[in-house]
């Protein structure tokens, strides 16, 4: 009878579960604390995030990717800034900084894996 070889079985470790984005809870502009909050189903009014005027408040949509959530936060704080310095920038300017701003955090501080840690 011939002798059965013994196979090794390897056990496959679990794969770690990817981290949740945390965005910041505020961001201070001037002598304003701007409470950042994500909302759920912020997508119906057409926006992935809002900046509040009368609340000073910036609400970023749950459902939109981390990417988005990020570049729309970016976003947001400038319309902040435009409305806090009164400069009446137009959306196309804002639009635009946010996206490079964005890029910009991402180049120089990897601000997805910040986020997430």
């Amino acid at each position: 009878m011939a002798k059965q070889s013994k196979r090794k079985t390897t056990r496959r470790k679990p794969k770690p579960r990817a981290k949740k984005l945390k965005l910041p809870s505020s961001v201070t502009l001037g002598a304003h604390v701007i409470p950042i909050k994500l909302q759920k189903d912020l997508m119906d009014s057409e926006a992935f995030g809002v900046f509040d005027p009368n609340k000073l408040e910036i609400l970023i949509d749950a459902s939109i990717s981390e990417n988005l959530m990020i570049e729309t936060t970016m976003h947001e704080v400038v319309e902040a800034i435009n409305f806090l310095v009164e400069t009446e920038l137009p959306h196309q300017t804002i639009q635009l900084m946010g996206l490079m701003l964005h890029q910009a955090m991402e180049s120089m501080f990897n601000i997805s894996k910040v986020c997430k840690s």
